[in-house]
């Protein structure tokens, strides 16, 4: 694979881009041009620079590499997608493994290189959970480590929809579906997709997520996005009403034969706080996946506790909590960071052994 050709991503050649994601097996939602897009915008604090590039061997296109830096809470430029890992660079599909390697490496090399151009102290990357080669088996463990990557994995909760209709509720727990049959005494939830979905119920759920947070927490065009992302068939959207009052939305990405919860909001009037709309969504949206041939569904990641580079909230482990309820597996997110400055690594570790110093008890 020699004589590898880097190019940069241009509005011009976003359709070539997206359709190279749709063909890998590598590829999912994050890594097309429009998680891209959403992502340079969606901190503007963050001053997001693009630099996501292809990589070619004459004429034929090997390899994506979605790449943004940005500022972090440190003021430091990273290699991250709003604070979030990037994607792991995609290869092109029926690549033998010794040429998926050399392409990774040189992709890898050319991040390194632009790294040390662009001032960047830090890169985070990840592999997908829902990329065909994960769901397969076939590539299930850290890649980042041989470019070195420090691991810094992390879990997320997987529901397998192979299964029957009868197993998927049995893997409910009992609680949830207390909650599930509650709710379901009071709500309706239905789910919009490119079929059905309108500006104005669209605009019911940008408002209600406005209403919930008590402010807009970020830029209005992200939400236009996330429209025209159902009306390509890239998402869809549900709503759970009390007769014609939304209590709760959530917002889902559907790329390939795979889900991902992405964004909720809920009513904050006392009135319905104790209606399990959540639940109930969650649910229907299960069954609306199953029903319609999708292979599986991330509800979302894991936390249980504190490690040496994750520090959740007891908000945060009771959430990953609530997610579990629903069935699936935990499997490996992984993940890995990787230091161009070693004063700012020192920095980051120094931090991170006192915050976790902090939780450790005393005899």
């Amino acid at each position: 694979m020699d004589d590898i050709k880097v190019v940069t991503l241009t509005a011009g050649t976003c359709g070539q881009w997206d359709a190279f994601c749709m063909e890998s097996d590598d590829a999912w939602f994050w890594h097309t041009a429009g998680w891209r897009a959403y992502s340079l915008i969606l901190r503007p604090q963050r001053k997001s620079v693009d630099h996501s590039f292809m990589l070619y061997k004459g004429d034929e296109l090997f390899a994506v590499c979605p790449l943004i830096s940005e500022l972090n809470e440190d003021g430091k430029k990273q290699f991250s997608f709003g604070g979030l890992p990037c994607p792991l660079p995609a290869v092109r599909r029926g690549l033998s493994r010794e040429k998926k390697e050399k392409i990774r490496s040189d992709a890898f090399a050319h991040i390194d290189s632009l790294a040390r151009q662009a001032g960047v102290s830090r890169a985070l990357f990840k592999a997908d959970p829902l990329s065909f080669v994960f769901i397969d088996g076939a590539d299930r463990y850290n890649h980042l480590v041989k470019y070195g990557y420090l691991d810094v994995s992390l879990a997320t909760q997987v529901i397998d929809l192979s299964h029957t209709p009868e197993e998927l509720s049995g893997a409910v727990t009992k609680g949830h579906n207390y909650d599930i049959d509650k709710a379901g005494k009071e709500l309706e939830v239905a789910i919009y997709t490119k079929d059905t979905m309108s500006r104005e119920i669209f605009d019911g759920y940008r408002l209600l997520h406005q209403k919930a947070a008590g402010r807009v927490t970020r830029p209005l065009e992200t939400f236009e996005m996330m429209y025209q992302w159902i009306r390509k068939g890239n998402a869809f959207l549900a709503c759970a009403a009390k007769g014609s009052v939304p209590v709760a939305y959530s917002l889902f990405i559907a790329y390939k034969q795979g889900a991902y919860y992405a964004s909720s909001c809920t009513e904050p009037a006392d009135e319905f706080s104790k209606l399990c709309a959540n639940h109930l969504i969650q649910w229907k949206v299960i069954e609306f996946l199953k029903e319609n041939g999708y292979r599986r569904y991330e509800i979302g990641w894991q936390q249980f506790g504190c490690l040496l580079h994750d520090f959740p909230t007891e908000k945060d482990i009771a959430i990953s909590r609530f997610k579990r309820g629903f069935g699936g597996a935990c499997v490996p997110l992984c993940i890995g960071e990787k230091y161009f400055s070693a004063a700012y690594f020192v920095q980051v570790y120094s931090r991170r052994v006192q915050q976790y110093a902090s939780h450790i008890g005393h005899p």
